[in-house]
């Protein structure tokens, strides 16, 4: 379910603190209640989305397992190297 902090405290530390303790978004007062309502719905579709298989088999031969972060070709565990990005 996602946290999502409304309030009237503008610091980049208020800000940084609710997203240490876990919120998923952080909207300042005042704000547009049709604005709202939007981020909501992406939080609440992100959430459906995350709940469902994390497995996805893409043809007859390869599985791609995003939680694990693994590609199955021919049911073999692919190697790719790690790259890491700047």
């Amino acid at each position: 379910m996602p946290y999502n902090f409304l309030t009237a405290r503008i610091e980049d530390s208020d800000k940084i603190k609710g997203f240490s303790i876990g919120a998923d978004d952080y909207v300042i007062k005042p704000f547009s209640v049709d604005e709202l309502e939007a981020r909501i719905a992406a939080h609440l579709r992100r959430e459906k989305r995350h709940n469902t298989s994390s497995k996805v088999q893409f043809d007859e031969d390869m599985v791609i397992d995003y939680s694990s972060r693994i590609v199955f070709y021919h049911n073999k565990d692919m190697a790719f190297t790690k790259k890491n990005l700047i």
